[in-house]
């Protein structure tokens, strides 16, 4: 019985010891759940954390706004106008073309000559002045887009436009840029290939009632000769030039801009010449056989 009864005791305590580790089970359930509760109540109203990922995820999200700007931003070929300089009086852009360029474009290109009975030699020079002529209209158009397109740039430095109008300005120039070297092309052949055709015109030989269409036709190839000789060499910075734009992808971008920078201050050096030279052609006799 006693044996029994020790057993009965040692039972009832562990029923107790096992009802007390029930309760406390569920007691620290229960708070361990207040306590995740309380937590996610903290996190959620927490406005310094939100405002940390909403700063997290604009720091992410990148320059966007600079995507394309700059240099080489685009297909579009961009000049950067700020880096020329120069005499702002040496002229304007394509609203303000030189009335010399204008004149020299709409300069007499005579035909064939009309009178057959006109002298051998007068009618090769004939030839040749007309040739000049075409030359020399081509050399006008093409000039008068090279000196829009620098010119933009010495007009933005010397705050006469606006960034906007001398990208503009760029921008129309240099779409023209590949026809006047085209027609350039062209003329160039025909001129070239009636070379020294004036060489045999002799005022003195020419039969009666011709010397004065030759001394015309001399004076006027002898204008044409000096806007070829001046004009090439506008002609040739335009060239340059657009063949450095063509491969800026391919320069270094501090390098380009010192080139364009040399270029727009050299600019006049060769164009003042021509039109110099062009304004003469103006005045010189019409050569007409």
């Amino acid at each position: 019985m006693r044996h029994m009864g020790r057993h009965s005791r040692g039972f009832a305590g562990g029923a107790k010891g096992g009802a007390g580790i029930a309760i406390f089970s569920a007691i620290a359930v229960v708070a361990l759940a207040l306590v995740g509760l309380g937590v996610r109540a903290l996190v959620v109203s927490d406005p310094s954390n939100a405002q940390d990922q909403a700063s997290s995820e604009s720091d992410s999200s990148g320059d966007s706004d600079d995507a394309g700007s700059g240099d080489g931003g685009s297909d579009e070929e961009r000049e950067r106008p700020d880096m020329g300089g120069g005499d702002s009086a040496q002229g304007s852009g394509a609203e303000q073309q030189s009335d010399q360029a204008k004149a020299t474009a709409d300069a007499d290109t005579e035909q064939d000559v009309e009178n057959e009975e006109a002298p051998e030699a007068l009618a090769q020079c004939h030839a040749r002045v007309a040739a000049g002529n075409e030359w020399a209209a081509v050399t006008a158009t093409s000039a008068s887009h090279w000196k829009q397109h620098y010119m933009a740039s010495v007009r933005y430095n010397d705050g006469e436009i606006s960034l906007e109008q001398a990208e503009a300005e760029f921008a129309e120039s240099k779409a023209q840029g590949p026809a006047d070297m085209r027609a350039l092309s062209e003329v160039e052949s025909q001129y070239s290939r009636l070379r020294g055709a004036c060489a045999d015109l002799v005022v003195d030989d020419m039969p009666e009632g011709w010397s004065q269409e030759a001394q015309q036709c001399l004076d006027r190839a002898e204008a044409i000769d000096e806007v070829v000789a001046t004009g090439t060499e506008v002609n040739d910075d335009w060239s340059h030039h657009l063949e450095m734009m063509r491969t800026k992808a391919d320069t270094d971008p501090e390098v380009y801009q010192q080139r364009w920078r040399a270029m727009v201050q050299a600019a006049p050096e060769t164009m003042g010449p021509y039109e110099a030279a062009a304004s003469d052609l103006e005045d010189a006799p019409s050569c007409s056989v």
